[in-house]
């Protein structure tokens, strides 16, 4: 499936783990197993704070769908209490960096949950994401507008719905049963937005959709017949695997090339990062935390605030504008452990 494949090519992401989790969910919900249900919901509450609305979508299924009310009531209620305790804690304790994430003095680190992604729709910014809410409910003509409108004014909506929709052969769609469009409404989550990553394919935030675009899938395929089945398949066949070769084919080979192109230097680069004792507290660029997994105290520059507090921090200057916070560590009492072409260690003096 072109939209599955071609996000896990991007990098390790909190939402790859919505689709195994959700389809489990659902797993376990049609078995009729429903402590086990609600053991992964949980999981799956756990991924992040808005993973919250994919199960309130659910619970509104099993209610309206399923008339299992208990179930559903369990899980909605159960999903909104843990979306609001959870955007508060982050309006208290959490923070993040708008527009291209760092931490300069001229893009300041902004409180609370990350709802700039929907600016689109809130327009008293003190709302927070129930601005969203609010905007609906006032203007819903307003709403039905962004679901195909960009920033670039062009059809790079269109384009997803039909990299996501193609390969099923727009089986979503396909019943009689009006309550299965009910899991449908999480691809609202990314065409509501005019945030271009989250419609884009290349990315994961579509993940948590697709567990329901499969699952409704699955559920009207059964209920299909003769040729009518037949031909459905047939196009998402066809349609699957023209969008590989034209989608994901392209990622895979840019990958496969630059590693052919640079893979000494990604040696050499590994070499040197391993030079830092395991048992150091280091604070690295964004694309070099994943090579530090292995310590216990790990931080990524762009949204440590330039905090003196690691035994080590890690520029990756293949990218530009890194001089600034070089400079800063060095003036907070750090000094050059090592310099090469694409990377420079700061240790901090004793």
């Amino acid at each position: 499936y072109p939209a599955l494949s071609a996000g896990t090519f991007y990098d390790i992401h909190e939402n790859c783990f919505l689709v195994p989790l959700l389809l489990w969910t659902f797993f376990f919900f049609e078995k009729e197993k429903y402590a086990l249900m609600y053991i992964f919901a949980a999981l799956t509450l756990a991924v992040k704070e808005d993973a919250a609305v994919y199960i309130i979508i659910f619970a509104l299924f099993v209610i309206l769908s399923r008339k299992k009310y208990l179930h559903g009531a369990v899980m909605l209620v159960t999903a909104a209490a843990y979306f609001i305790i959870a955007m508060n804690l982050l309006d208290l304790l959490g923070e993040y960096y708008a527009g291209v994430y760092t931490n300069s003095s001229a893009n300041p680190a902004i409180n609370g949950a990350m709802v700039n992604r929907y600016d689109n729709l809130i327009f008293d910014k003190s709302d927070g994401i129930f601005g969203v809410i609010k905007t609906a409910l006032k203007n819903p003509a307003y709403l039905l507008t962004q679901i195909l409108s960009t920033k670039n004014g062009d059809f790079g909506k269109l384009k997803y719905l039909l990299q996501m929709l193609l390969p099923l052969g727009f089986m979503p769609f396909i019943t009689k049963k009006v309550s299965r469009y009910i899991l449908i409404l999480p691809i609202l989550v990314n065409l509501l937005t005019d945030y271009m990553y989250q419609y884009d394919i290349g990315f994961q935030y579509h993940f948590g959709i697709l567990a329901f675009l499969f699952y409704v899938t699955v559920m009207n395929l059964s209920e299909l017949q003769g040729s009518v089945k037949r031909n459905i398949i047939t196009v998402a066949s066809v349609s699957c695997f023209c969008l590989y070769l034209t989608t994901v084919s392209p990622y895979l080979q840019s990958y496969l090339n630059d590693w052919n192109t640079n893979k000494d230097m990604y040696k050499d680069m590994e070499k040197i990062i391993d030079t830092i004792p395991k048992d150091a507290s280091v604070c690295a660029s964004s694309m070099l935390v994943s090579h530090l997994a292995d310590r216990e105290e790990v931080y990524q520059i762009e949204y440590h605030d330039y905090e003196d507090d690691t035994d080590f921090v890690v520029f990756d200057t293949r990218y530009k504008n890194q001089d600034e916070g070089i400079e800063i560590y060095l003036s907070k009492g750090y000094s050059i452990s090592c310099e090469f072409d694409n990377i420079t260690i700061l240790i901090k003096e004793k």
